[in-house]
């Protein structure tokens, strides 16, 4: 499946980016993990709670578990569809710093885009 490969490459890429202290290749790179998980998310209106309530702390559920929810599974052009807006939007915000005179900060956000972009290339 594409998802579990691609979060695959996406945590090691962060790992051998942090031992190389390429600041931002790790914030590119927790961006776009992030953005996956965020997309797996069910809307609240779609998450069963739990029947089992805490006698001690009001809204609260107790158990084993309790406080995981349900994940849906992305589809392959949905995990591509992500990264992809990912590299666009830093590729936007590129464009945006370079008219406003922050060339230092655009060449980041370029080479951010560049990290993700390589990722989904493999």
């Amino acid at each position: 499946m594409l998802f579990d490969d691609m979060t695959s490459r996406l945590k090691a890429a962060l790992t051998e980016s942090m031992r190389a202290k390429d600041t931002p290749a790790v914030l590119a790179l927790r961006s776009a993990l992030a953005a996956l998980d965020n997309a797996c998310a069910l809307p609240l209106s779609e998450i069963q709670k739990s029947p089992v309530t805490s006698e001690y702390i009001a809204g609260t559920t107790q158990g084993l578990g309790a406080t995981e929810t349900q994940r849906q599974t992305l589809t392959d052009a949905e995990v591509i569809s992500i990264l992809e807006s990912e590299v666009a939007a830093h590729l936007d915000e590129a464009r945006y710093l370079a008219q406003a005179n922050r060339a230092r900060q655009g060449e980041a956000a370029a080479y951010q885009a560049q990290v993700i972009q390589a990722i989904l290339e493999r």
